[in-house]
């Protein structure tokens, strides 16, 4: 079966491709809810959230918005539908769903928008324009999670991508890598089970409450995502898979081989490439190994040349390679910084390929970006009522 890792979904229509039947539900009045879709109202930005009532059952986020665009030179009226495809079938997104579920999808959100009083055909949901789209993949690991946010923490992470750590009392934490235009997330998905809605990171926690508790919270589950929060960042992460599209439609993100694609990239790229401290061997193991392998290889490195590669590895691992590069910054250049650590990191990275190994939750992260494992909800319940 073709596992998706897809979640949240954002989609836009135009004015034209809409119609509410109430449009009070949106605190808005019947006469001015036509007046805004003539496009004759004077400008001014609005934005009408649909009113939701409180419900122990999933619904989709709906907003009506009335702005200038400044490309066609007329005023819109849009409305939005965020929501999350796994809850939408599911009440919850650790169960996965496969590609064939598509139509499913569809029809569920079409009924759900319905009963909200708003009508939008079949067609027009299946090709509407895609402007958020969140993957993720949540994985069983054997490790403690919270050494595993740790030790990515430290990571060479593209400066580009801000850091920010969402600390949790119970001893775990959430890790964002943000630009503003895409975010690279890991979190614990039991951790932030128990958190209130809001501390944790998936505010929509909405059928976990319904079931029983994981006893003694045994289960090490991480959660990985990609956010992509833009039109422009979606059309681009397309083209670095191979999809080059001036548009992406939801049955376009809506598929098994651009999802892995993508959580693949991000994962490959971002996280793993140039990046020493996803070994297992220690600093110590590392100076032994260089030594060694410059025996081997004939290439004799001088004592100073040996102690600045030891030593930023053991800093790497002690506090951060942003750590590093943050208290360098004071007195050498970034450039100058990103070269001269990013070509020793490759240096430790080659002389020793051969000899290092990855910590075991790397191997079992990327095997299960690239198998696909599908995780279900009655399953960890299952295994944590059984550990």
């Amino acid at each position: 079966m073709a596992t998706i890792m897809i979640d949240t979904v954002k989609l836009e229509l135009t004015k034209t491709q809409y119609k509410i039947t109430n449009p009070n539900n949106f605190g808005i009045t019947n006469d001015d809810y036509k007046y805004y879709k003539t496009g004759l109202k004077p400008y001014r930005f609005k934005k009408f959230p649909y009113n939701a009532k409180k419900s122990d059952k999933y619904f989709p986020r709906l907003t009506l918005i009335y702005r200038w665009n400044s490309h066609k030179k007329e005023r819109e009226f849009n409305l939005t539908i965020e929501f999350s495809c796994p809850k939408l079938l599911y009440g919850n997104n650790i169960d996965e769903l496969s590609e064939n579920q598509f139509s499913e999808v569809i029809h569920t959100l079409q009924k759900k928008i319905f009963a909200m009083g708003v009508n939008v055909d079949r067609d027009t949901l299946v090709k509407s324009k895609v402007i958020i789209v969140h993957y993720g993949k949540n994985i069983q690991v054997n490790s403690n999670t919270n050494k595993i946010l740790e030790t990515i923490n430290k990571s060479n992470v593209t400066k580009h991508l801000h850091k920010t750590t969402k600390l949790f009392k119970n001893d775990g934490h959430a890790l964002y890598f943000d630009n503003g235009s895409w975010q690279i997330v890991f979190y614990d998905k039991i951790k932030d089970y128990y958190k209130n809605k809001r501390a944790s990171v998936d505010k929509e926690q909405l059928q976990y409450h319904q079931l029983p508790l994981f006893k003694g919270n045994k289960i090490n589950l991480l959660r990985f995502e990609v956010r992509l929060t833009n039109r422009k960042k979606i059309t681009n992460f397309f083209s670095k898979i191979g999809y080059e599209q001036t548009e992406v439609h939801f049955k376009d993100v809506f598929n098994e081989s651009v999802s892995m694609k993508i959580l693949n990239l991000v994962w490959d790229k971002y996280i793993l490439e140039n990046n020493p401290l996803i070994y297992s061997q220690t600093p110590l193991d590392i100076v032994h190994i260089l030594t060694v392998s410059s025996e081997i290889t004939k290439k004799t490195y001088r004592l100073q040349k040996l102690l600045a590669l030891a030593y930023l590895n053991y800093h790497m691992n002690q506090f951060g390679i942003r750590n590093l590069k943050n208290i360098l910054s004071s007195y050498y250049t970034e450039t100058h910084i990103d070269s001269y650590i990013d070509a020793s990191i490759k240096e430790i990275n080659r002389i020793q390929s051969q000899e290092l190994t990855h910590q075991p939750f790397v191997y079992k992260i990327s095997r299960s970006l690239y198998s696909y494992e599908p995780i279900k909800l009655s399953d960890v319940i299952s295994s944590d009522e059984s550990g």
